[in-house]
């Protein structure tokens, strides 16, 4: 598991680590589930070979990644306490269902599954990212679980703002807010000035995030009665609630109201991004998609984390990428370096700067690709003076930002289908 929530991914995230990195010896299966391994996973799964609680389990894990949520859930409870499955992959059932819970809004059975699965965490950074997730869980225990009222299909006007984020007015309760559109932020996020102004109800306790600088900044919850974008309707929605000063920037040049994060783009379906003339503004559509996770399915959600899966160079071997459309530029990191060594070989050495809500942090031992096409479904995209940089995630390559996604005309994140497709 990776970290489960990030906010404005260039600035905050709530870190829970790489949750199975135990010790070595690792299962086949226990090594795959930590690294998002799709494909070693479904070989397991239809392996009959295997035993058969691991191909259950592996099964599990498919349908979580693919949000069929309603057949994930009940093989990883039946998993979490099957004693014919190591506590390793107990374990990590336990962990995996906590994410599913929270992404079905069931936020007392997503503590009792972490909960269950805490004591048998051994590395003390692992359990230590866990512990601070817990942080935000526990104050959602007795909140009523989100509703969602899509209707048909609809669209939404985007403006892209100085730093290349794409704003929307959205409703809370009976005001608005510009808020930033970020597949990156795995919840919402609204300024302490604007929660205030649009009444949502501040809960008791508070969550630590983790930042993209390894810092931490401490932050409120709330819930807003209703939410609306475009003609879609959300009820009891999950806010961050953050100081007005740790969204803004540049001496105030730069403020962040409020940020729409992935958990409601999730339930529109297919969602359409397409830049408009010269892409200063956008459209997102969105609707049911008529097609159904298959052979050609290249998207996973973690939790409440997109990932996609893309090929490098060579077009051999899968990489898996990070969805951040809230990020300008992509990055790669020493996951990658160690995987495509032949790649990384490529860049210079120098050190990268990295902004973000606790500050900023330089990495003298950074590289710089001149360039990696990426290939992802049936488009690729080219990207240039490429980071790579230590971001503290061993089980994915990189982040996939603006560079990739907008590479032509737009792209298209369908969550039915769970496909990513760069539009030409």
């Amino acid at each position: 598991m990776k970290p489960l929530f990030w906010i404005f991914a260039t600035m905050l995230t709530i870190s829970a680590g790489c949750a199975h990195a135990q010790p070595q010896p690792q299962s086949n299966l226990e090594a795959a589930l930590r690294d998002n391994d799709f494909a070693v996973v479904q070989a397991v799964a239809a392996d009959r070979g295997q035993p058969r609680a691991e191909r259950a389990l592996a099964a599990a894990a498919i349908d979580y990644w693919q949000l069929r949520d309603d057949g994930a859930g009940p093989a990883l409870v039946h998993a979490s306490v099957d004693p014919s499955l190591s506590a390793d992959l107990r374990r990590d059932a336990s962990i995996i269902l906590s994410d599913l819970r929270l992404r079905q809004s069931r936020y007392a059975e997503s503590l009792a599954a972490l909960d269950a699965a805490l004591p048998n965490v051994s590395d003390p950074a692992v359990r230590a990212d866990l512990q601070q997730t817990r942080t935000f869980i526990a104050p959602l225990v007795n909140a009523p679980a989100m509703q969602v009222r899509v209707g048909g299909p609809g669209s939404v006007a985007l403006t892209r703002d100085a730093t290349s984020h794409m704003r929307a007015q959205i409703g809370v309760n009976n005001g608005t807010v510009d808020a930033i559109v970020d597949t990156g932020s795995g919840v919402s996020t609204l300024s302490l000035s604007n929660a205030r102004r649009l009444g949502v109800h501040m809960l008791t306790g508070q969550a630590s995030i983790g930042t993209a600088t390894s810092a931490a900044v401490t932050t409120g919850l709330a819930i807003a009665d209703k939410v609306t974008f475009g003609g879609a309707e959300f009820r009891n929605v999950i806010f961050l609630v953050m100081p007005d000063e740790a969204l803004t920037f540049a001496s105030g040049a730069y403020v962040v109201h409020a940020i729409i994060g992935l958990p409601l783009l999730m339930p529109l379906g297919r969602v359409e991004y397409t830049k408009v003339g010269d892409g200063a503004t956008e459209t997102l559509r969105y609707g049911p998609s008529p097609n159904r996770p298959g052979a050609n399915s290249n998207l996973l959600a973690d939790g409440v984390e997109a990932v996609a899966l893309a090929r490098a160079d060579d077009g051999s071997r899968t990489l898996r990428f990070f969805i951040d459309n809230g990020a300008p530029h992509s990055h790669l990191n020493r996951r990658f370096v160690a995987d495509f060594p032949e790649i990384a070989a490529t860049g210079q050495h120098q050190a990268v700067t990295t902004t973000g809500g606790g500050g900023s942090e330089t990495q003298q031992d950074a590289l710089r690709l001149p360039s990696i096409t990426l290939h992802i479904g049936d488009g690729s995209a080219l990207i240039t003076d490429v980071p790579v940089i230590d971001d503290h995630h061993a089980a994915r390559h990189g982040d996939i930002g603006l560079d990739a996604l907008e590479a032509g005309a737009g792209y298209v994140l369908d969550f039915q289908a769970m496909r990513l497709e760069l539009l030409r």
